[in-house]
């Protein structure tokens, strides 16, 4: 630096200093004539695994390394202190092997007034072949995620087109139906897939399946419980509060003006009970409950689940409960 730039940053230079070690990707230190801690970098404290600045102030600088490179450190502090450029390798307490350079800092008439040392990480050859064992166990373990996944959604698919080629007249019904059942699988793969957690959460399913097409305010979702929920309750939620929000629209409460749908859907233990009931907002008869084919395939979908519903008319509109596994 040229001398009218030191002249106009004196007066703050200590402040400024500090400031720019501050900003350095490695440790520095900055180390007083006795040997004794003055200053760490932010980077410092954080490579070096130190909580508080103020738990190592003060204290012997070669104590920031292992029992074993302590001697070599307060040699090289020693030959700082004299004048020289000094360095050496040390080792931290938690294996982490360091490179470190210390120097004398002197004032305008030579006479050295602190020492600063600077130490980066070593990567070692057993540090990088761990690391590598590490990732591919991790790839390995992704892999057979992605498999069982797989193999489960192929099952659930093969399930549903069975279902919905049974009670489908048309090969057009058909296809609008499985196309439908197929958008609902996609949102719930989406949860599945677009975070680093292995599971959806129960409100995200809701929200997904619910606003997918448009944010409804006739259906109201009470409190959900917290917490996150498995591959098989994700899909069969996805599928199914699809279909019966479908169903809503085309025949049920969401077809009036005045209609409602509550959702409720509290943990027993490791299960979850659902009940979704609607409101047409006035008096009507009761229709057929069963033979319906989508009512039929709302009812053959959860019983893929290990649960049968219970399906009933509550004189305003159709209930359905039943139970799934949470985990």
């Amino acid at each position: 630096m040229d001398g009218g730039f030191v002249r106009t940053l004196e007066p703050s230079l200590d402040s400024a200093m500090l400031a720019i070690l501050d900003q350095s990707r490695d440790c520095i230190t900055v180390i007083e004539t006795d040997g004794s801690l003055s200053f760490i970098s932010t980077n410092g404290l954080l490579g070096t695994g130190i909580d508080r600045f103020d738990a190592v102030l003060g204290e012997p600088w070669h104590t920031l390394w292992s029992g074993q490179s302590r001697a070599q450190a307060a040699d090289v502090l020693s030959r700082a202190a004299e004048g020289e450029d000094a360095r050496f390798e040390a080792w931290r307490d938690d294996g982490q092997r360091w490179e470190v350079a210390v120097s004398p800092v002197r004032d305008r008439t030579g006479r050295i007034t602190h020492l600063i040392s600077t130490a980066w990480p070593v990567s070692t050859p057993g540090a990088k072949v761990a690391a590598a064992e590490r990732n591919a166990e991790m790839q390995t373990t992704v892999a057979r995620e992605s498999q069982h996944r797989l193999k489960n959604l192929i099952t659930v698919i093969g399930s549903i087109s069975k279902l919905i080629a049974r009670r489908s007249r048309t090969v057009d019904e058909f296809e609008r139906s499985f196309q439908r059942q197929l958008l609902h699988l996609d949102r719930a793969q989406a949860l599945l897939t677009e975070g680093a957690e292995d599971d959806g959460s129960l409100g995200q399913v809701v929200a997904v399946v619910l606003e997918g097409e448009g944010n409804d305010p006739r259906v109201t979702v009470n409190p959900l419980p917290t917490g996150r929920i498995g591959d098989r309750a994700v899909q069969l939620l996805a599928l199914v509060l699809g279909e019966l929000r479908t169903n809503a629209i085309k025949y049920g409460a969401l077809s009036e003006e005045a209609g409602r749908v509550l959702l409720n859907i509290e943990a027993d233990g490791p299960d979850l009970h659902v009940v979704w009931t609607e409101d047409t907002g006035h008096e009507r008869p009761s229709p057929t409950l069963s033979g319906g084919s989508g009512l039929e395939l709302i009812r053959r979908m959860i019983s893929t689940g290990g649960s049968e519903p219970e399906i009933s008319w509550t004189g305003r509109g159709i209930q359905v409960a039943f139970d799934t596994p949470g985990i």
